[in-house]
């Protein structure tokens, strides 16, 4: 009975470790232009690639993907899309494109922020729409 139930274990735990969803990100998956635009086919690479550049930046933010979610959700459409990101994302295929400035721009909340620095902003190709992530 004991074998039983340690065999049933090993089974058990080799299929939640098999069942492990990684992703593996190629070249075809995003490609970078002038260090300022970054271009992905689906969130999940834009995630992977993104995250731990916004965590350098802003280094007291440490953000992982269920936070980065949650403030897309929170800033969602909080910013014009960029005219290059636009231009990127019709030219080369792609769904989302990650502009990072330097320098200044303006949200278009209730109240607009100036921001100052860096900033990282995504645009969705099929909705157009922009979310800013900054820092004053």
């Amino acid at each position: 009975m004991k074998k039983f139930f340690n065999t049933i274990l090993i089974l058990f735990f080799s299929l939640q470790l098999f069942s492990c969803y990684f992703k593996i990100t190629t070249e075809e998956d995003y490609k970078v232009i002038d260090e300022k635009y970054y271009l992905f086919n689906d969130m999940e690479t834009l995630k992977i690639i993104i995250i731990p550049l916004i965590n350098k930046s802003f280094t007291d933010w440490y953000y992982y993907s269920d936070k980065f979610d949650e403030k897309y959700d929170k800033y969602y459409d909080n910013i014009e899309p960029d005219s290059n990101s636009k231009k990127y994302m019709e030219e080369e295929g792609y769904s989302y494109c990650v502009y990072i400035g330097k320098g200044s721009a303006v949200t278009k909340e209730k109240v607009p922020h100036h921001i100052s620095g860096t900033f990282y902003q995504i645009t969705e190709r099929e909705t157009n729409i922009s979310t800013v992530f900054f820092k004053n």
